[in-house]
């Protein structure tokens, strides 16, 4: 019945598979609730999503680019803070990056030297990779291992 309700095309499907769900399991309205806000439903659903198609689909399929910046947070806050001495040290990862954006947007460098090996590579090749090749037509890799379904992007 989930898997219905992600993949509903329309929003009276999404409203009826969503209202037989909660007729035959009452305890998940809170959870079902919070799903349907607005913010989150655009994320998951199909019939809820405001997003371009071949945007959407053009997404990587993997939560690759999250995990390197919740990386980047422990980096360079630490982990195992109080509370305030933690959100004091989030904020001041904020004021950092927001420097940086702010400066990028005026053409200020944000850094100084050559640029590093991915940049130049992805320059290059259009591929930060040089070890990746482009997939074929079909969707395949040229060479080597199936893509695995697993990495579906499926709006999570």
């Amino acid at each position: 019945m989930t898997e219905q309700l992600i993949g509903a095309q329309d929003l009276e499907t999404f409203r009826q598979i969503g209202m037989s769900l909660l007729a035959k399991f009452p305890a998940v309205s809170p959870w079902f609730e919070w799903w349907l806000r607005d913010a989150h439903a655009s994320m998951l659903f199909e019939s809820q999503r405001c997003m371009d198609p071949v945007l959407w689909n053009s997404l990587p399929s993997t939560t690759n680019a999250e995990e390197s910046m919740h990386w980047k947070i422990y980096s360079a806050v630490g982990e195992k803070h109080a509370v305030m001495e933690g959100i004091c040290s989030l904020f001041a990862f904020v004021q950092h990056y927001d420097k940086l954006i702010a400066s990028a947007r005026v053409g200020i460098k944000t850094r100084y030297g050559q640029p590093e090996r991915w940049k130049i590579t992805a320059k290059q090749l259009g591929r930060t990779k040089r070890s990746r090749r482009p997939h074929s037509a079909g969707g395949l890799p040229l060479k080597g291992r199936r893509p695995s379904a697993r990495y579906h992007n499926d709006g999570r």
